[in-house]
């Protein structure tokens, strides 16, 4: 995914140093291009984005200084809509998944079924309806809660399973988009604990959402609130045949099948169903991935 939208820093000179740092950068000339971020930091020395672009070139160069970079982009953007925070702690920031959706809006249906042979939704909805065949349940849900909906690719796929399909998600341009498709109910620009916090349903849904949270539980704690009887927790994973989970070079949590296990017996919950599948593909490789459905 593209760097989040940049502004200026205030300076046209040092935007222009910048900006041919990135091109520099692009076209594979480190150096020249670490060079000219430190340039751009002796004119205006508070612009967190050449931070931040320091860092990312110290590493590629093996520089042991790169963290200081990090730090000093964190200080300056607390709320890390850079993902300073990605290399120093590991970790993925609200405030990073919002601006980087943001800028990926527009062009985000296309990307993924275009380049990135993208069928989440899809495999997701044969699997429901494939474990409501073979356990007689009824595939037909009063309420669905699509968490970290998106653009509403995966509420297409299962509209016709529900008469009140709810959506949520942290980025507002993904949200403009999901509205355009006009098979929401109710749409709400917020986390996912959050949302499911203020309903009770018989399905929620999340799509690929799960690789952008590490720690699980906070979730599946609210989805046991949330859930009625008989209701069904379906979504995907990138699958990790390690321990927990872990982040990994794409910028996704990969969580194995025995995290999923173990966070859902400690909420309440069982994993009712489970098969190994890619939903993407990543430089023309299947990505590893699980399908899952939880119920109480």
């Amino acid at each position: 995914m593209a760097l989040v939208t940049l502004q200026s820093s205030g300076n046209l000179i040092a935007d222009r140093r910048f900006a041919y740092g990135q091109d520099l950068n692009h076209d594979g000339e480190t150096q020249a291009a670490l060079e000219l971020y430190e340039q751009t930091l002796e004119l205006v020395p508070n612009y967190a984005p050449a931070w931040f672009e320091l860092g990312k070139a110290r590493i590629a160069l093996n520089r042991p200084d790169a963290e200081t970079a990090f730090k000093r982009c964190l200080e300056l953007e607390p709320e890390d809509r850079l993902g300073a925070g990605l290399y120093l702690y590991k970790s993925i920031s609200s405030a990073y998944i919002t601006s980087l959706f943001d800028s990926y809006a527009q062009k985000f249906d296309v990307h993924l079924t275009k380049t990135l042979n993208y069928r989440g939704p899809e495999i997701l909805r044969h699997a429901v309806e494939k474990y409501c065949a073979e356990q007689s349940h009824d595939c037909s849900f009063e309420t669905i809660i699509d968490i970290g909906c998106g653009t509403g690719l995966s509420g297409v796929q299962f509209t016709h399973m529900t008469k009140q399909l709810i959506g949520c998600d942290l980025s507002p341009q993904m949200i403009e988009q999901a509205q355009r498709k006009n098979i929401y109910s109710e749409l709400f620009i917020e986390d996912a604990v959050t949302c499911l916090a203020r309903y009770k349903c018989n399905m929620v849904l999340a799509v690929d959402v799960l690789v952008y949270i590490g720690d699980l539980y906070p979730l599946f704690k609210q989805v046991k609130k949330t859930l009625i009887l008989d209701g069904l927790f379906a979504f995907s994973i990138q699958n990790y045949e390690g321990q927990g989970f872990k982040l990994g070079e794409d910028i996704r949590y990969a969580h194995s099948l025995k995290y999923i296990q173990d966070t859902a017996t400690v909420c309440n919950l069982n994993v009712k169903w489970f098969n190994k599948i890619s939903t993407r593909q990543d430089r023309g490789q299947d990505v590893p991935g699980l399908i899952i459905i939880m119920g109480l």
